[in-house]
């Protein structure tokens, strides 16, 4: 199997059992050889958010192309990130794109 797509799957499971310090890690490993997997953006996101890192949560969120299978996700979330941190305005905009 494709070791990155391993990588994937173990960061994954690691996020499950709450290593989110290595889920991050693997996240990173995987969007570091292949930026275009979308999907680890999100995951990597939700994994900083977990661990209270909110504005590099946001970076990633903001880091999901539109034609991402997880774009709407990304951008609720970014939303309430920013709602959470008092951005009103962003938390608006963050939808509306």
């Amino acid at each position: 199997e494709d070791p990155l797509a391993t990588c994937a799957k173990i960061g994954l499971v690691d996020f499950q059992r709450g290593d989110y310090m290595r889920a991050i890690t693997d996240f990173h490993i995987v969007l570091a050889a292949r930026p275009g997997m979308e999907e680890m953006r999100y995951w990597l996101a939700r994994a900083y958010e977990k661990v209270g890192d909110l504005d590099s949560s946001a970076r990633a969120l903001e880091a999901v192309s539109p034609g991402a299978a997880r774009y709407v996700d990304a951008r609720l979330l970014l939303s309430a990130l920013r709602e959470e941190k008092g951005d009103l305005d962003g938390a608006v905009e963050a939808v509306r794109k």
